[in-house]
């Protein structure tokens, strides 16, 4: 009989989380030969068009509709769409959904990595999704989260409830760990290891010291954050002012070729483009520095980004899975982070001190920080630690496999 094996949660319309997926999607084909994997997204109905080459399938939260948007009140928002979920659940008990039936034949589920279990979402159709699968009995397995402090929060006892359950959880860090064992998660079933994307890395991945800052070919991904901050917010317009001082200092003193290029861009379809941020720096240079400045703004799978950053001498990167895809390539990276993700991964390369944080970070920190990679001393150091980081991540993201392959067998 056929095995199936379905991937949740996904968001793929952010090409962070394809790249991730693309991990996933390879991890659960090693780890179950021959089984037929279906994927779901937030995004039903768009995301099959960017990426055909997946099996999408509707999400268990097609039950419950799409959130209601009460303007300037999200609390109520939020209870009406709980209480749709709730009745949604007493019909899905039933069975008798085309939908509930697919979910009972699966052999497993699989819940994408990524940093989406913190406080700072709305988790109603995802914990709805945890437990129709505990229901119908279906194992469940998180691959490498990043999971944010819910102790204390109203969703504690879900979230716990959901960890312990499942059959497998997998994180990228350890902080992650210390979150879920806060609120009473068993840590028996529990394991950090890399990131999925590492799985994609170039065999014995290296890096090359840079030996001099001068014409340099950059590539910058940047992004907005807060998330949902507009442009023209003090935040946004701060790191704007400073990333546009940076270019042209970097330009002007060392004759850099500058490209934005970011994983969130190209797609209408999506909230997010990363590319409204970089032509705004882009606006912001002096005019002379402008010639050796651009703006990419298509869409580009996760391959192609991959095939981009390989080609860059350097890059800077606000999101995580644009500096994760280009060290998989061997591309040296500097971090600025937005959440602890980031700077929990270049401390496990012993490089914590090179991550800069979005919200307070200078032109002066950022040069710095490139100009330190160059000197002799420093820049022997950056190159073996990236090297020897990035293997170790790429050796943890191949154990999570087998972790998996135990729990699907």
């Amino acid at each position: 009989m056929e095995r199936r094996v379905q991937i949740g949660s996904c968001v793929a319309l952010n090409g962070g989380d394809a790249a991730i997926l693309e991990g996933v999607h390879d991890a659960v084909a090693t780890a179950a030969p021959g089984a037929r994997i279906t994927v779901t997204d937030a995004h039903p109905d768009v995301t099959p068009r960017y990426y055909p080459q997946y099996e999408w399938v509707s999400p268990p939260a097609s039950l419950i509709g799409r959130p209601p948007r009460i303007p300037k009140l999200p609390r109520l928002s939020r209870r009406i769409w709980s209480r749709r979920a709730d009745r949604a659940f007493r019909r899905a008990r039933s069975g008798s959904h085309e939908l509930v039936q697919n979910l009972r034949g699966l052999d497993a589920a699989v819940q994408t990595g990524g940093t989406y279990l913190t406080p700072e979402y709305f988790h109603t159709a995802r914990l709805f999704e945890y437990e129709l699968l505990g229901e119908l009995g279906v194992p469940n397995v998180f691959y490498t989260q990043s999971i944010g402090d819910f102790a204390g929060r109203p969703e504690q006892a879900r979230i716990r409830s959901a960890l312990n359950d499942a059959r497998l959880v997998l994180l990228r860090d350890a902080r992650s760990r210390d979150n879920v064992e806060r609120i009473g998660v068993d840590l028996e079933h529990v394991h950090v290891v890399g990131d999925a994307v590492f799985g994609t890395a170039d065999d014995e991945v290296s890096f090359d010291e840079l030996a001099r800052l001068d014409e340099l070919d950059v590539m910058i991904s940047v992004r907005r954050w807060p998330s949902r901050a507009p442009i023209g917010s003090p935040e946004v317009r701060g790191f704007v002012r400073e990333m546009a001082r940076f270019v042209d200092r970097m330009v002007k003193d060392h004759g850099w070729t500058v490209t934005f290029r970011s994983t969130c861009q190209g797609i209408p379809e999506y909230a997010f483009d990363d590319s409204d941020v970089a032509a705004a720096v882009e606006a912001s240079v002096n005019a002379d520095t402008r010639a050796k400045v651009s703006v990419d703004r298509s869409f580009h799978t996760p391959a192609e980004f991959r095939e981009h950053a390989r080609g860059a001498d350097l890059v800077i990167a606000t999101r995580m899975h644009a500096a994760i895809q280009a060290l998989c390539v061997g591309s040296p990276v500097l971090p600025i982070a937005y959440e602890f993700k980031t700077t929990e991964l270049f401390q496990r390369f012993g490089l914590g001190d090179q991550v800069l944080d979005i919200q307070t970070f200078t032109a002066s920190d950022l040069a710095e920080q490139a100009c330190s990679i160059t000197t002799p001393g420093t820049r022997e150091t950056f190159a073996r630690r990236l090297t020897d980081g990035v293997r170790t991540e790429v050796r943890a993201a191949h154990r999570a496999v087998d972790l998996l392959s135990e729990v699907l067998r």
